[in-house]
């Protein structure tokens, strides 16, 4: 039976409790910003594959197996797709580029991440996203991190901004789900997500005192 590839293209957003999940959000999040709730990006090459770079060279890994291993570790997922469906040509891009990526063994760039970390640490101070240290990783060959590798289709399609490229993955969450605001090429919505996944949010609103 023929798997459907509807969903090529589509983002896959994660966390977890872990030590690294737990650190890069708290280094994307910058003063005055809302909760982060993405640490991790991979994207669909169809509806019951991912390909993600979890530490490892990027790899296809079942969607289904992925979504059991989050439930019995506690982690928290969602699915964001476009407003309006991919048309052949933005399909046919997608599908070369994750193959190539998968083909091309690329491999998790380490430094990328501490390079991250300093501009996070930088936007604290600022209370804005930096993007400077992380440039430094395009000396990086063969290598990237998640966010990287997800979005390098959306930036040759002209879907997302140029420097999109270096954001981290609660970076692009923020940018799609916000798309609407300011007339994006192309707008977002969440098809599925975990029980958990809004609670960061749902929480704080809970902490936020009444206005008087």
């Amino acid at each position: 039976m023929k798997v459907s590839d509807s969903w090529l293209g589509f983002d896959l957003f994660t966390r977890n409790s872990g030590y690294r999940s737990n650190r890069i959000r708290w280094y994307s999040t910058h003063r005055g910003e809302g909760p982060t709730l993405a640490a991790h990006q991979g994207k669909f090459i169809d509806n019951e594959t991912t390909v993600e770079m979890l530490g490892r060279p990027i790899q296809e890994y079942s969607w289904c197996e992925r979504k059991r291993e989050m439930a019995e570790s506690g982690g928290e997922w969602a699915v964001v797709a476009p407003m309006k469906a991919f048309d052949n040509h933005q399909r046919a891009v997608f599908r070369r580029l994750l193959q190539a990526q998968v083909e091309l063994r690329l491999k998790y760039a380490g430094g990328e991440i501490v390079l991250q970390g300093v501009d996070g640490l930088i936007g604290k101070v600022f209370g804005r996203r930096v993007i400077m240290a992380r440039r430094l990783g395009n000396f990086l060959k063969h290598n990237a991190i998640c966010s990287k590798a997800s979005n390098y289709g959306d930036v040759r399609l002209g879907l997302l901004p140029w420097d999109a490229v270096y954001w981290s993955p609660d970076d692009t969450w923020d940018w799609k789900l916000r798309a609407v605001e300011w007339d994006a090429p192309v707008s977002w919505f969440v098809v599925q997500h975990s029980d958990g996944w809004f609670s960061p949010i749902k929480e704080k609103e809970k902490c936020t005192p009444a206005d008087k």
